[in-house]
């Protein structure tokens, strides 16, 4: 957020796709998630897409998605000591799952 990224919160549902989109040319879209459970053991994946016909539908989805989100003010992901403490003792576990 520092750094200017702006994060929003899709509360009408639940969406599981992960879509990118970049520079209106490149695109990616599927289940994939970047870890190690996704990777190795759900198989999950992704397609990548580059000039292609849909990108403008696309992101036409992404837009109207984010209209339809709250964007996230830093303030309210602060978290406190305790809540800290648990997500490291939770992270231990995390590997196991």
């Amino acid at each position: 957020m520092k750094a200017g990224v702006k994060i929003y919160e899709y509360e009408k549902g639940f969406v599981h796709a992960k879509c990118y989109l970049v520079d209106d040319e490149t695109a990616m879209i599927g289940t994939i998630n970047l870890d190690y459970r996704s990777l190795v053991h759900h198989f999950e994946n992704g397609v990548w897409m580059y000039n292609t016909d849909c990108l403008p539908k696309i992101k036409e989805d992404i837009l109207s998605t984010i209209n339809e989100s709250n964007l996230i003010e830093e303030e309210k992901i602060k978290v406190n000591i305790f809540q800290k403490l648990l997500r490291g003792i939770v992270r231990i576990f995390a590997p196991l799952l």
